[in-house]
């Protein structure tokens, strides 16, 4: 249990000696314990509902339950707080994972519960219950047995609370599911249970104890040695318990012959307003009357409220090949809205061992059925019982829920035909290489292949060499007692293995917000790695990406980490800030401002990388439109053409724009597919985008030096200082004149400096204040583009626009982005000026775009920065609607990209 300290309250439970004399070296504190231990309960509770609020969102780990383990045996800690902490480790149980079950079977909490049971509190004895049957639904009978708990559980039966009573009946109810469990419930109880069930009167105690009847009379005709240890026989003992529960509720049921049947033509109608039919598979066909003919009565169907969600019998695979064969219409293995069937399907229910049944109706329900039968057919489970709540849950923290514990399967990029895993281990950490390498020893059977790179792994010709021979590439490591681990992180998709800087920073956003540090720790961890080995924040941690880089976000993210770091190191934590820093001014004048995506005469940064032929790391069809016009000039087939192009025996100046640009949209971060903002010609834009990144960089960094580091930061690494402010003869200049970083130590000063000079450059290359907007410049050509990007509110959320100038682009421009899903990448007028030639003929701008959540994200930051509430709100709530809707209509999933037709039913 934590120890009880000092709150920092205003009403604090020390003395008032203390509180008044806080200048003392040792002040004057009156013994907690002794003088206040009245208080002690209190306290305690406080701080246990405090622990569970603060780890509501976070995972049911070992150390977490230590921690509530830890309060339930003391006396000076209240019943209410214990069942406090059994009822949230209850909750967790029941709308988690297996693993969340089993690590509470592990924990102290677990070996608490029979004293529990035997409190004198009722909603402790309710919970601790509960907690037994949810834990045999995912433990199984066996794990609960070894506790000896059915003599403790029996006695509950008798409990002058109906809450103990019900909880205790659904508890043994789980229990008689097994052999063991019946013999066990046969001898605690010796057949006594018919007087304390004699009077209950609640429908819920009813239904539990004919489950339990129903699994101990399975048991107990077919095993006799239970039977040989009692006087009564086997009839005579379930007689007993069937009194005991008495009759059902009241149903007024419907005789065949008082159902009025009217076949004048050919077809039944029937006089009842509603009826349930007997649930049958696909293909079966529904019994006609006719003279002579008996009809077989209707199955009983549960229809009346119950106290707690429903629980349902599965077979697992019968359930899904029938759900699917009855209602997927479109043979894609999911329910949508789009399938026109009645949505409408029958199970059993697990209180009535199948008795009864009940319909799950609509699209969401039955999507979210199949999910979570897929989810039992992957974890190799043949029959389940399936919790209601689990198909009726709140969309939203369904799918908050499913992010957090469902992972992506792993596909690695590979279009060499060859299997084998290859991995690149970069120059200066042979440490990292001998890991790999005993790895490869080790596990044999992995074919690992383990290759260095060179100190210059950035070269063009050296990544076109590894064209054939793609690897995933290193990232960093940690000691953890003597041995070198990896440090996780977080892919952003089902298609990918790697790490990608585009999306590792929203990854964070959502890591941070959900108490991830760690894990979002080890994701900057891994992007300064990249920096110092690879010489950039890479677009993908995969050998084809060693000449891409993507917008520039490490300050803002290694800030946002650093903000939420433990304060009990705090030495550790600025020695970590400040390797974020470093990292971040390397790249900055290695790769934003310096040549060749610097262009001096404007002092725009552009996204123009290096890279030879054709880009490798695409679908092998993709360029097929593109290569065809090539081939059939020089008159060789596509292939043919390619290979001649990429080994350099043909020159194509044309085609090789044509991929620079292309690299260069790669580096955006922005989907080819979804915008004509940058046809053939990203590598000559400086965009408003990473103009505003790259002054939120200059901000950040002269921030901290000034804020942390006492205003003056050493480097480390030695790199060449480009000339401020940049300018066509600074640049001319031989590199072995220019400063280096290691000359003299970063102040705030130069980094202000600069953040103001960049705001210059923006308002006089990118700023048209006649269309209340901002635009990128074209530096080849050396006009504005036309081309109006939703991109412009990135100004916002840097802070790089004036208050006139964001106000002109909340009144005059965001009207033109903003449809019923939020925002567009580029309005209708824009993208029709551009150019149509395109490696994609998907469906691109106006009015799609919805599946690029970063555009919204930055706009509503950028929003609130500035004070619009109001437009912030309204944005985000149109488009998380929309992606609800979406995620409710489409099987469980977020669409790759959003189409009108969902697009439509989005409300104003």
């Amino acid at each position: 249990m934590n120890p009880l300290s000092r709150q920092p309250s205003h009403v604090s439970v020390l003395s008032w000696w203390s509180d008044s004399n806080p200048s003392l070296q040792n002040p004057a504190t009156i013994n907690l314990h002794a003088a206040a231990k009245p208080l002690l309960k209190l306290l305690y509770r406080r701080q246990a509902l405090q622990i569970i609020e603060k780890n509501r969102r976070l995972p049911l780990t070992a150390e977490l339950l230590d921690i509530y383990g830890s309060y339930l045996p003391w006396n000076y800690v209240s019943w209410s707080t214990k069942a406090a902490i059994l009822s949230n480790i209850t909750l967790r149980v029941r709308f988690g994972s297996r693993s969340d079950a089993y690590s509470v079977v592990e924990s102290p909490v677990f070996l608490f519960i029979p004293e529990m049971l035997d409190s004198p509190d009722i909603p402790t004895r309710a919970r601790a219950s509960e907690l037994l049957g949810r834990l045999i639904l995912h433990t199984g009978v066996g794990v609960v047995l070894k506790l000896g708990l059915c003599s403790r559980l029996v006695s509950l039966l008798s409990d002058k609370s109906e809450v103990v009573v019900e909880q205790a009946a659904f508890a043994l109810s789980g229990i008689a599911q097994s052999l063991d469990g019946a013999k066990e419930i046969a001898q605690a109880s010796g057949w006594t249970l018919a007087p304390p069930l004699s009077g209950s009167t609640l429908p819920r105690i009813r239904e539990l104890m004919a489950t339990l009847v129903l699994n101990l009379e399975k048991h107990l005709y077919s095993e006799s040695e239970v039977i040989k240890s009692s006087a009564h026989g086997p009839n005579q003992k379930l007689l007993i318990l069937h009194e005991a529960i008495g009759p059902p509720l009241p149903i007024t049921f419907i005789e065949d012959d008082a159902v009025t049947i009217d076949t004048t033509d050919g077809a039944e109608s029937f006089t009842r307003p509603r009826a349930y039919s007997d649930p049958c598979l696909p293909g079966d066909t529904l019994r006609t009357a006719r003279a002579g003919h008996h009809r077989k009565r209707r199955m009983s169907n549960d229809e009346k409220a119950v106290t707690a969600p429903r629980r349902f019998l599965v077979d697992v695979e019968e359930t899904i090949r029938a759900v699917l064969e009855q209602e997927d219409t479109h043979g894609d293995l999911q329910i949508t809205v789009a399938d026109a069937r009645p949505k409408l399907v029958t199970l059993r229910t697990a209180t009535s061992d199948g008795f009864k049944s009940f319909d799950i109706r609509g699209t969401y329900m039955l999507s979210s059925l199949v999910h979570e039968l897929a989810l039992a057919r992957d974890n190799h489970l043949k029959r389940i019982v399936l919790d209601e709540a689990l198909l009726t849950e709140n969309p939203v923290d369904r799918l908050s829920r499913m992010i957090k514990i469902s992972p992506f399967p792993q596909t690695p990029k590979n279009r060499t035909g060859r299997v084998n895993p290859r991995i690149y281990v970069p120059h200066g950490e042979p440490a990292m290489a001998e890991y790999y390498r005993q790895v490869a020893r080790d596990k044999p059977h992995m074919n690992l292949d383990v290759q260095d790179l060179p100190d210059k792994p950035d070269d063009s010709a050296f990544i076109k060499s590894l064209d054939n021979k793609p690897g995933i590439l290193a990232l960093a490591m940690k000691e953890v007692d003597g041995t070198s681990k990896g440090i996780p992180f977080v892919a952003p998709s089902a298609r990918s293995n790697e790490l990608y800087n585009w999306d590792s920073y929203f990854i964070t956003l959502g890591l941070l917000v959900d108490g991830q540090v760690s894990l979002a720790q080890g994701m900057v961890d891994h992007l300064i790695f990249e920096i110092k080995h690879y010489g950039k924040i890479l677009k993908s941690s995969h050998s084809s990406s060693l000449c891409l880089t993507q917008p520039p976000f490490l300050t803002d993210i290694a800030l946002r980490v650093y903000n939420r770091l433990a304060h009990s190191d705090l030495a550790a934590n600025r020695a970590w800030l400040k390797r974020a820093i470093q990292a971040a001014i390397k790249e900055y004048h290695t790769i934003w401002v310096a040549e060749p995506r610097m262009d001096p005469k404007t002092g725009l940064s552009r996204f123009r990388p290096d890279g030879l032929g054709i880009p490798p790391d695409t679908e092998a069809t993709q360029f097929a439109h593109i290569l065809e016009p090539y081939a059939l000039k020089h008159e060789l087939s596509i292939p043919e053409f390619s290979e001649k192009y990429n080994d350099g025996l043909l020159t194509e100046p044309e085609l090789d724009q044509y991929f620079l640009h292309h690299r260069a949209m790669q580096e955006s971060g922005h989907d080819i597919d979804s915008t004509s903002r940058f046809d053939e010609r990203c590598a000559d834009m400086g965009t408003i985008d990473l103009q505003a990144l790259l002054y939120k960089y200059e901000v950040d960094i002269a921030t901290v030096i000034r804020e942390v580091f006492d205003d003056e930061l050493e480097m480390e690494e030695d790199f060449v200082l480009v000339p401020f402010p940049p300018s066509v003869e600074g640049y001319a200049k031989p590199l072995s004149t220019c400063e280096r970083s290691k000359a003299r130590a970063q102040t705030s000063e130069e980094w202000f400096a600069r953040a103001e000079w960049r705001k210059g450059v923006i308002d006089e290359y990118l700023w048209d204040k006649s269309k209340s907007t901002y635009f990128d410049y074209d530096t080849v050509r050396e006009e504005q583009s036309s081309y109006e990007s939703v991109t412009v509110f990135w100004a916002l959320w840097a802070g790089c626009a004036s208050e006139e100038q964001a106000w002109l682009l909340v009144t005059k421009s965001l009207k033109k982005f903003e449809v019923l899903g939020g925002l567009v990448p580029g309005t209708e007028q824009s993208w029709r000026k551009m150019s149509r030639r395109s490696t994609s003929n998907g469906p691109r701008d106006h009015p799609y775009g919805f599946h690029r959540p970063p555009h919204q994200i930055m706009a509503w930051v950028g929003l609130e920065r500035y004070g619009y509430l109001e437009e912030a709100q309204r944005l985000a709530y149109r488009f998380l609607y929309m992606m609800t809707t979406a995620f409710v209509d489409y099987n469980d999933v977020l669409p790759a990209k959003v189409t009108k037709s969902i697009i439509i039913i989005v409300p104003p």
